[in-house]
């Protein structure tokens, strides 16, 4: 190589040919670009390069073409040697591909036979027990074995016990557990047929299905696995200047002494004087007096004695048996030994206030939690709903008879002629045997409700019945107790 050069006149360049370790074959295999890089930069240097190379090859070899297709196979290689190192290196640090994997959506229920998606409140406590959603991570290539093992497992996503554990440990002691998928719009849950294996899972509910666990012969537990956490941001109350547990502090604005003392705007007046009013209200348990007021044209009654301590309670209305010549009456004293106290009838504003009593004594807000205890409180008679059937529920019942093919005729006919509307509604259809422990009760107010809606209120407010309305507050009313 080194007498080429020097016939070239590129004997410069020699020592980057030794260095390169660069001979005759290499040449002959090399490319334009790669000459260059050696330092023959011009066409006709490499062109004379490779003829004198040419000649010095066949000169070694003996004039033997049969073999030059393996010298240049030899060359070739020791070219992507030399000039493609750093490709060889890359491929030689690249990563082994990952294996593919699917993150199922998977719901552990808690109930062995359970046979429905469970409700909000249901996914709530199966959350707090450890059960319910959780997202499970699965390779494509997973044989059911595989499945029930991560399906079961106890450890960590990374290994500390505050983690979440990856899988269901409770199912490994239930006695076997099924899998499941929800039937299309429908809550109703089926039996997964076939294999467990991942490639089948997805094939049979789609890759963004759920897939729902339930035990076969144990059912699991719903004891919260840890101490529900309270929130611990703290407000001060503006009356007292205090600070409260967000949690404590409704409860506090019902005690606290410095806001009933404070007076700031109109808004605070107002909720005091609701309060005072409440207060001032007068007592169930004490003696209540009737005044019937007399009429103009019959002499006035004597007054009652003053050693008869009572209570003049307004705004009641009463019955009085109204026969000729006695228009009018002396007040009417009401003594706890006349009356059971227990089964009076009390009036809206004294259940209002123990309404008011309770709900702040037990820290309640929710309105509809405030609208159950106003119902306990003022139905009277039978449970609303049966709740053991081994128990016949007795007590008393508004029992009403309505015809299914003209609810609404016959249901205002009978609700008309309720008198005490607070007692439990019993509904009796005719031609049933039906007995009503808060099925047939149900049906007939989505009934009436429905016809009421469309004759009462979908075309507008009827002005020629308006005397029906009151039947339809009645009918509301009753819907809720």
């Amino acid at each position: 190589m080194e007498g080429i050069l020097q016939q070239l006149g590129l004997a410069n360049l020699l020592s980057r040919f030794v260095d390169e370790r660069v001979d005759e074959k290499i040449v002959l295999s090399s490319t334009d670009s790669e000459l260059s890089r050696l330092g023959i930069s011009t066409i006709g240097d490499r062109v004379r390069l490779r003829e004198l190379c040419k000649q010095s090859v066949q000169a070694g070899q003996g004039q033997r073409p049969q073999g030059a297709s393996t010298s240049a196979a030899t060359a070739s290689h020791e070219v992507r040697e030399l000039f493609h190192s750093n490709r060889r290196r890359s491929k030689r640090g690249t990563k082994q591909a990952k294996k593919r994997t699917w993150t199922a959506q998977v719901v552990c229920l808690a109930d062995r036979l359970a046979y429905k998606v469970p409700t909000a409140s249901e996914k709530q406590i199966l959350f707090k027990a450890g059960l319910g959603l959780k997202r499970i991570k699965f390779d494509v290539d997973d044989n059911e074995e595989a499945v029930v093992k991560k399906m079961t497992a106890s450890e960590t996503e990374d290994g500390s016990a505050s983690a979440e554990v990856l899988g269901f440990p409770q199912l490994q002691n239930c006695g076997g557990f099924e899998l499941m998928r929800c039937v299309a719009n429908c809550r109703e849950l089926v039996v997964i047929d076939g294999s467990w294996a991942v490639k089948e899972l997805k094939a049979n509910g789609g890759p963004q299905a759920k897939i729902y666990v339930r035990p076969i012969q144990k059912s699991l537990s719903t004891k919260p696995l840890a101490a529900e956490k309270t929130s611990q941001v703290k407000e001060k109350c503006i009356s007292c200047d205090k600070e409260f547990f967000v949690h404590e502090l409704r409860k506090h604005s019902f005690v606290c002494v410095d806001m009933f003392n404070t007076s700031e705007g109109s808004e605070g007046e107002s909720d005091l004087g609701v309060l005072s009013t409440l207060n001032e209200m007068p007592d169930p348990s004490v003696n209540s007096v009737v005044q019937v007021e007399p009429s103009s044209s019959s002499s006035s009654a004597p007054a009652p004695s003053n050693d008869t301590p009572y209570t003049t309670a307004t705004n009641i209305l009463t019955s009085t048996d109204s026969t000729p010549g006695n228009s009018a009456s002396a007040p009417i004293v009401v003594h706890p030994d006349e009356s059971d106290l227990d089964t009076q009838e009390k009036i809206a504003d004294h259940i209002v206030a123990e309404l008011v009593q309770y709900c702040s004594a037990n820290d309640i807000s929710n309105p509809v939690e405030i609208l159950s205890c106003y119902q306990s409180m003022f139905v009277q008679g039978r449970a609303l709903e049966i709740k053991d059937p081994s128990v016949c529920e007795e007590g008393v019942t508004n029992v009403i008879f309505v015809d299914c093919g003209n609810v609404l005729d016959t249901g205002f006919d009978e609700i008309d002629q309720i008198q005490n509307l607070r007692t439990t509604l019993e509904v009796e259809f005719y031609g049933e045997g039906a007995k009503d422990y808060g099925g047939p009760r149900k049906e007939f107010f989505l009934m009436i409700m429905n016809a009421i809606k469309e004759k009462y209120f979908d075309k507008g407010l009827r002005q020629h019945l308006f005397y029906k309305y009151e039947t339809v507050g009645k009918i509301m009313g009753k819907e809720n107790g």
